[in-house]
């Protein structure tokens, strides 16, 4: 937490301001995966506080909301319920590539 905005852009050729295509299919994936964490942490990045960092222990560091209850000392119910914020936030403000 405290870290300033990460800025994510699709790879784009400077001049042309084209998307990069990439022979390797690979190489895709993992440019499209790295773009979408960039894009999920963003987007948590902007609710701030406790909320952003369930979303992080959820999402990146894979703790239940079980764990994540013990660790704040607040009830699972109580966890659910922000995460399920969260996830409205990411679904509005993460764009989904095709």
């Amino acid at each position: 937490m405290g870290r300033g905005k990460e800025r994510c852009d699709y790879p784009c050729d400077e001049e042309t301001g084209e998307e990069v295509e990439f022979p390797d299919e690979r190489a895709l994936e993992q440019m499209e995966e790295g773009w979408l964490v960039c894009e999920v942490r963003e987007a948590l990045h902007e609710l701030g506080g406790l909320d952003e960092q369930i979303g992080l222990w959820y999402l990146f560091d894979e703790l239940s909301e079980r764990e994540i209850a013990k660790i704040l000392g607040i009830s699972q119910q109580a966890v659910s319920k922000r995460l399920k914020g969260v996830l409205v936030h990411l679904r509005r403000h993460v764009v989904w590539r095709e």
